[in-house]
């Protein structure tokens, strides 16, 4: 990639999402860039977050050839444009998976359904609670 083009993307204004790992995925923070697939960075401390951006940024515009197209901010998962494909993968721990399973059971259905008709019930209430 040219220098010129480098400095064109590098001056875009990506969104990015930083998250505190939790104690088993380990220490500091991990960056993602949801327009950017598979662009990543971290850092112990916030402010070591901050040096890293760019870099991981750069890294990821210089990987691109000068024909092939980078994708521009607004393009990726946190996008209005985003499709829905009506698939969530979620991880759970084993004991909330049981209970889940358990009440499944009791009301004759599978597990998938039960937890449709859970997070429905979850968000009529939130509507329920911002109409007053």
């Amino acid at each position: 990639m040219t220098e010129e083009k480098l400095k064109y993307y590098m001056d875009l204004d990506y969104p990015y999402n930083i998250r505190k790992l939790v104690k088993e995925e380990g220490e500091g923070y991990l960056v993602t860039f949801p327009d950017l697939e598979g662009c990543m960075t971290g850092g112990n401390t916030l402010e070591e977050v901050a040096r890293n951006i760019e870099d991981a940024r750069k890294s990821y515009f210089m990987a691109f050839e000068d024909d092939e197209a980078v994708p521009l901010p607004g393009k990726g998962n946190n996008s209005c444009e985003r499709e829905f494909s009506g698939r969530i993968s979620l991880r759970i721990p084993k004991s909330l998976h049981y209970k889940i399973s358990i009440e499944a059971d009791k009301e004759g259905v599978s597990d998938n359904q039960y937890l449709l008709y859970i997070i429905s019930q979850g968000l009529e209430k939130d509507k329920k609670k911002t109409k007053v």
